[in-house]
């Protein structure tokens, strides 16, 4: 699996990136892919399986800074995966290669004939592509599945356009992955996704007051892009060097800790081990809410809850 960085030299003055081969003759998808969904699967399955089929090299095109679509301009439009996890996921089921795009302000003027033309065709090496049924693409996003197909017939590149997948009639997309974030229905976003969602980082230390309480946390500062569940207490599982251990986890500003803190960290009790973390990169899957963030009168309420919220995540993980 190989990833190519391309930067506005490339797309612009014609330039690959070191190894990239523009001879090869490729299937693409291509798409964000935010989240890789079950939606984004089935995309991804059709190109493995067209691409063995018809003899091309299965690889996906995607950016590493946000499209102006997705930019944070309010609660709802953080991202649902970094790039390098949105990468790992596509690699891990089975894509030769990912070209990498930054959304810059240079590449959001390209007019979507060009973006065919120039880099789809004569930059990528396409001779198919396989794309969601609402892809849009070039400046302002006017290009379409209609044009693309269009484009394809005249430059003799096959196009796939891929159904959506349906979860209780109705389509599986980022949207809804962030609106069931929003209100903490993590349950509900690993059905989406195929997988619980992942929160990954350097365990870095806090006020170590869990240490003191009895209950030692793995801290970590979640990516600034990163769209986070609704603040509270979760059911988890913590990975670490390959091994997953049941857990518990809190995501918030610790009102009754930190006071007036906005800045959210993710806090996470391995149930039935003890483990020294600091410095280590660990993920941390949410599994089900249990509660809401609560501001306590002081920390002796802090301790009772959280010794609650134990056992009920023991429970969960049937831990006696």
């Amino acid at each position: 699996m190989t990833r190519y960085i391309f930067d506005d030299k490339h797309f612009v003055g014609g330039s690959v990136p070191l190894g990239f081969e523009r001879t090869k003759n490729r299937i693409i998808a291509l798409g964000y892919f935010d989240g890789v969904h079950l939606g984004h699967r089935k995309i991804m399955e059709i190109l493995l399986r067209e691409g063995q089929e018809s003899d091309l090299c299965p690889a996906a095109q995607t950016f590493s800074s946000i499209p102006i679509s997705k930019r944070k301009t309010n609660a709802l439009q953080g991202l649902i995966s970094t790039t390098d996890e949105r990468c790992s996921a596509i690699e891990e089921m089975g894509v030769s290669e990912i070209m990498i795009f930054p959304f810059s302000e240079r590449f959001s003027e390209i007019s979507a004939i060009d973006y065919l033309n120039l880099i789809v065709m004569d930059l990528l090496g396409a001779k198919a592509v396989v794309v969601g049924h609402d892809y849009r693409f070039g400046s302002g996003g006017v290009g379409d599945v209609a044009m693309l197909r269009s484009w394809g017939e005249k430059n003799h590149v096959r196009v796939i356009s891929v159904d959506p997948v349906l979860y209780q009639d109705r389509v599986i997309s980022s949207s809804w992955i962030r609106e069931a974030l929003d209100i903490g229905d993590v349950k509900t976003v690993a059905i989406l996704m195929g997988r619980p969602i992942a929160y990954s980082g350097i365990v870095v230390r806090g006020k170590q007051l869990g240490r003191t309480l009895g209950f030692p946390t793995a801290n970590i500062i979640p990516s600034a892009v990163r769209l986070l569940p609704q603040m509270g207490v979760y059911v988890s599982e913590l990975s670490f060097e390959n091994e997953r251990f049941p857990a518990v986890t809190n995501i918030g500003v610790r009102p009754t800790v930190d006071g007036q803190n906005t800045h959210a960290t993710i806090e996470t009790v391995i149930l039935n081990a003890n483990l020294d973390l600091y410095g280590q990169e660990i993920s941390v899957f949410l599994l089900e809410k249990l509660r809401d963030e609560i501001l306590f009168s002081d920390i002796e309420h802090l301790k009772k809850q959280v010794m609650a919220d134990l056992k009920v995540a023991s429970d969960y993980h049937g831990i006696k």
